[in-house]
């Protein structure tokens, strides 16, 4: 164990939390102390010679994130927070004898911060039985997303390779965010987005939330160098991008499953559009809801219509959460719903880049489906479609309530896969008729 100090240029002080890390201390708090399971986690080879140490001390020099604590954890809103200007941080060595460094990582990166007397990240020197060297990191949601965490491990491979990391003077804070968000132009900015979900949200072709009941959930997940080819050539024919491709299968998917023409879906927003904001290590993604038909359309014209709404989601993509939820409980009583209204599936595209494989078309085809219990994630909607990384390819996860059984989760995802490539040889045909039948 060796205690790494560190100390930045700014410290000691405190201010008020942001939107994005409001929305997710709502939905880790119910939880506590079991949250562990959304902390961001990786591991990154260690090139030989590289000082592991002095990395990990210039990130959290540079990063405030990572040197802040929340002194009031057991509230209900959290409210503010503190950033220190130096201290240390412990990393100690593991030595592997008989599990992988990924095993290892996954189980030691799920355990819960105290994010009010402790640094709310953590990192350790792994060695395996093999002789590789990897530093790991776990890093509290409240201060990384999924791209934070990716600017975090660019800064440890640039470190890690002997470069320095990104010069820019004006960084990104979360304290300077709260700051900015506090201000007359981002509240009306903040009312006119609230707005907009009120009109989303109370609009007939919505849906309601899936039972209370339904604590039951099946997960299939798919790795498809198919999928990812022909998103690419999808996105390249229609100049859109690869994420409205995977958006447009989504919104087939919640179509044929709820038997509607329509989709009504949640997303999530990066609220990363400067050069700045992609460098910061913290949590500004905040989610956001659009409608799709489907009815007799080819897929290429829903893949424009994908397109064409997530240019326009920062205008309902950065709110005060609270607002969003005194509106969905205004909705819910005038309504008499035993539950807040929301949308029936929330699409996560959680690629942090767009690379483009090589792998031949159809190619190494996996696919698992088993149950999973996602009772303690508190999910609002039937269906979850989340699209992440696997190496170079796209892995697909969907995953549904009990109402759905799992050959019908099998089928599912089996069609998310055939809409998108059936979309390069067949630019115009229907997708209306997409059916699932758990007989099959």
């Amino acid at each position: 164990m060796t205690a790494v100090p560190f100390a930045g240029e700014r410290g000691d002080i405190e201010g008020s939390t942001t939107w994005a890390q409001e929305a997710v201390w709502r939905g880790i708090r119910p939880d506590r102390p079991n949250d562990g399971y959304t902390n961001a986690r990786f591991s990154i080879p260690v090139p030989p010679g590289a000082d592991v140490l002095s990395a990990v001390g210039r990130v959290m020099t540079v990063h405030e994130g990572l040197r802040t604590t929340f002194p009031d954890t057991g509230a209900e809103r959290l409210g503010r927070q503190r950033v220190h200007r130096e201290g240390m941080i412990d990393v100690p060595t593991v030595e592997l004898s008989d599990r992988s460094i990924e095993s290892f990582v996954e189980e030691w990166g799920q355990q819960t911060f105290d994010t009010m007397r402790d640094w709310p990240a953590r990192f350790a020197i792994v060695r395996s039985g093999d002789g590789s060297v990897a530093l790991a990191g776990a890093v509290s949601h409240l201060v990384a997303d999924k791209l934070g965490e990716g600017a975090l491990v660019r800064d440890f491979r640039a470190l890690l390779d002997g470069r320095d990391l990104w010069p820019g003077p004006d960084r990104v804070t979360a304290v300077g965010r709260a700051a900015d968000e506090a201000g007359d132009r981002l509240k009306v900015s903040s009312h006119r987005a609230v707005q907009r979900w009120a009109d989303m949200l109370d609009a007939p072709a919505n849906f309601e939330p899936a039972p209370a009941e339904s604590r039951c959930w099946r997960r299939a997940s798919l790795i498809s160098p198919m999928a990812t080819l022909a998103a690419e050539e999808i996105a390249a024919r229609t100049r859109a991008s690869t994420a409205s491709v995977f958006m447009a299968a989504t919104a087939v998917l919640v179509s044929a499953m709820t038997g509607r023409e329509s989709a009504a879906m949640a997303s999530l927003l990066s609220n990363r559009f400067s050069v700045a904001e992609v460098a910061f290590v913290g949590t500004l993604v905040q989610p956001w809801g659009l409608t799709l038909d489907i009815g007799a359309l080819c897929f290429d014209d829903i893949v424009r219509a994908a397109y064409r709404v997530s240019l326009r989601s920062y205008r309902v993509g950065r709110y005060n959460p609270y607002d969003l939820y005194a509106l969905r409980a205004e909705l819910r009583d005038r309504k008499g719903l035993a539950d807040l209204p929301w949308f029936d599936c929330l699409h996560n595209d959680s690629r942090s880049t767009r690379t483009r494989s090589m792998a031949r078309r159809g190619a190494g085809e996996r696919i698992l489906t088993r149950h999973i219990d996602l009772a303690r994630f508190g999910l609002g909607y039937r269906l979850f479609v989340e699209i992440r990384e696997a190496g170079e390819l796209a892995e697909i996860f969907v995953i549904a309530n009990a109402r759905f059984d799992a050959k019908a989760i099998a089928i599912a995802i089996e069609s998310f896969v055939d809409r998108v490539a059936s979309g390069v040889e067949n630019p115009a045909r229907e997708v209306m008729a997409v059916a699932l039948d758990s007989a099959r």
